[in-house]
């Protein structure tokens, strides 16, 4: 082959390799951008950006910033309540910059929040991995232990993960709870009726209000299948316990008598005058308990105001205190945050805003709209998304209708 040609192809294939000044002037400007989109919180456009500025002469920071923008999106999709589409930004950033630590830990938080327990503990272990006493990892395995009835393991993990943070007051208090509700539970006998385990004391108190809480089960189990229009396939789980086994295992609001925590807890040896409530009580928790068994994680005023609902009380007569003139609650105050506030009138109007709120979303003949509101939102939509496709208003519309009703 004459020198010249040889040459000349020696050149050719430099130039079919090395990107030309052109090229890397452009990857580079397309880095400025998506460092300016991501400071002014674009992030949909700064991973477009940072996509186009991909190539053979990529920035060593790439990774890094693909990273941070799909965490930053993913961050973004959660607080709206689209936790699907949320996993898939965080397992993007994963791809791109893999192992990072904290990255882990959100990918392990979502699957929790989806109710995918393997994946969770997977991603969580992997954390551990890296860091053998990470203190939220180590609670949030404490959580799906103390889920599957693993008592022992999840004071443990709550234990670990106090020493590890003992500014973390709670987790020191949920490795109480567990030991306690161990403690108090060792002793108990099971009842099983219809869908429902019955747990509790083998005592006589306990013994004689069992026929009435058993009709009221069953009561409330027909209102709810007939709103939701199915009712869950497994086992759903009812502990009953004296005033001390309860405040043992509790630690709830001092005003509460329920709650529940993938079982329903109810305190049945209250006053004669709370006694009476324990119905309505019951019907509160049973519908948590519906909510979550069939669609898994959703917005907290869907859950409190549903319950609410089901338990017997009036959506209008909750209106009115904001026909009155008084204002939302607004963003994740008002969608996941009301209910552990310490200001108890922002609890109170949490509450009475959400009830309003579904109220509204289900009179008249808009029962299986809101069956289809829940399963969007089950299926990862956010609230406004989901709100829109079904009612056509978002969240501020549709509160403002639900005040003009009356």
């Amino acid at each position: 082959m004459p020198l010249r040609r040889a040459s000349s192809l020696i050149l050719l294939a430099c130039l079919l390799v090395l990107p030309s000044a052109a090229q890397t002037a452009r990857q580079q400007r397309s880095l400025e951008q998506a460092v300016e989109a991501l400071e002014e919180g674009r992030n949909r456009e700064a991973i477009r950006l940072l996509n186009r500025a991909k190539g053979r002469q990529a920035s060593a920071k790439l990774p890094q910033l693909l990273a941070l923008a799909h965490s930053k999106l993913g961050v973004e999709l959660a607080s709206k309540g689209d936790l699907r589409a949320a996993l898939r930004s965080f397992q993007a950033a994963n791809r791109a910059k893999p192992g990072e630590l904290g990255l882990l830990l959100s990918l392990g938080h979502l699957h929790i929040r989806l109710g995918a327990v393997k994946p969770a503990e997977r991603r969580l272990r992997e954390v551990l991995r890296l860091s053998p006493e990470h203190p939220q990892a180590l609670a949030y395995l404490g959580q799906i232990a103390a889920e599957e009835d693993r008592l022992g393991s999840a004071g443990d993990y709550f234990r670990r993960a106090s020493k590890a943070a003992p500014e973390q007051k709670q987790y020191g208090e949920l490795a109480t709870r567990m030991q306690g509700q161990s403690e108090v539970e060792a002793e108990f006998v099971e009842r099983r009726v219809g869908n429902f385990v019955i747990q509790y004391s083998a005592s006589r108190e306990l013994r004689a209000v069992l026929p009435q809480v058993e009709a009221w089960l069953k009561e409330a189990q027909r209102e709810l299948h007939r709103s939701l229009g199915r009712a869950p396939e497994g086992p759903m789980y009812l502990v009953l316990y004296r005033e001390e086994g309860f405040k043992k295992v509790s630690h709830a609001q001092h005003w509460a008598n329920a709650f529940y925590d993938g079982k329903i807890r109810l305190n049945l040896d209250s006053s004669e005058a709370l006694r009476s409530e324990m119905r309505r009580t019951l019907r509160h928790e049973l519908a948590h308990a519906f909510l979550h068994e069939l669609y898994g994680e959703l917005p907290l005023w869907v859950h409190e105001g549903y319950a609410q609902m089901i338990e017997g009380k009036a959506a209008r007569s909750a209106g009115s205190r904001f026909r009155n003139g008084e204002e939302f609650l607004r963003g994740d105050l008002f969608e996941n945050g009301f209910a552990s506030s310490q200001d108890m009138a922002v609890v109170a109007k949490g509450y009475a805003q959400s009830l309003m709120a579904v109220g509204s979303l289900t009179r008249g003949k808009n029962l299986p709209r809101f069956r289809s509101l829940l399963a969007g939102l089950a299926a990862g939509e956010g609230t406004e998304e989901a709100l829109r496709k079904r009612y056509g208003l978002g969240m501020q519309g549709m509160l403002e209708r639900a005040r003009s009703e009356k």
